[in-house]
């Protein structure tokens, strides 16, 4: 639990050093068997935001291509073919030179625009790449949180349990002393009402365990009980 907290605040607060983004999500081939590692793991694959940013990267990745080959459609070739050897005059006289010509053309604008534009698509490609690098520190610090949420609802749950039962036996107890006449009616009521009180207790506390069960449930995408 100390070692949730601490991660918790280096998610929080501002970070100097250099973060290893293959470390805040670890990758499928790693052996950890620490149950939070394997719900982050579970979260980031299960997660549907995160498939639309890694396909962002993908088109980035299109763009960059296209960015580098898009010169060619300003591309014009023109050719020129003398009259005269379609239509050689009768009298035989000399053609003109040359009898045809060839050229190929591409606008100044065209091979000045294009660094640029392959620049902006590489910048694009970085910012797709530090989206997804964001949402992988905002997964995992959600899922600890929420994880966080989940053990202290089941430890409040099951000291909540072990209150209700005592109360309980209290309350056998009293029920058998006042039937026995060794109490009074009021102070078998109070018992009563103090029992009651720790069974509303126990039945919100187990409505906030399932709640945060719920709530991690919905992040990691399958039953806990499944990761």
């Amino acid at each position: 639990m100390k070692k949730i907290l601490a991660v918790l605040l280096l998610c929080a607060g501002p970070v100097w050093a250099q973060v290893d983004y293959d470390r805040v999500i670890l990758p499928e081939g790693n052996t950890s068997q620490e149950q939070v590692e394997k719900l982050i793991r579970t979260a980031w694959k299960n997660y549907p935001e995160n498939k639309i940013l890694q396909h962002k990267i993908t088109i980035s990745e299109y763009e960059i291509r296209k960015a580098k080959v898009d010169w060619s459609k300003d591309i014009r070739a023109s050719f020129n073919l003398n009259e005269g050897n379609i239509d050689p005059p009768e009298n035989g006289a000399n053609l003109f030179y040359p009898r045809y010509n060839m050229g190929v053309t591409l606008p100044l604008s065209t091979l000045l625009v294009t660094p640029k534009q392959v620049k902006i698509a590489k910048q694009n490609h970085q910012i797709a790449k530090e989206e997804l690098n964001q949402q992988k520190l905002f997964i995992r610090k959600i899922v600890l949180i929420k994880y966080q949420h989940y053990l202290s609802a089941k430890k409040v749950f099951q000291v909540q349990s072990e209150i209700t039962e005592e109360q309980y036996s209290k309350y056998v107890l009293a029920e058998q002393q006042f039937k026995n006449g060794e109490i009074e009616l009021e102070t078998f009521n109070e018992t009563l009402r103090s029992y009651n009180t720790e069974r509303l207790n126990k039945i919100k506390a187990e409505e906030q365990l399932l709640t945060s069960k719920i709530e991690l449930e919905e992040l990691v995408g399958v039953p806990l009980e499944e990761v």
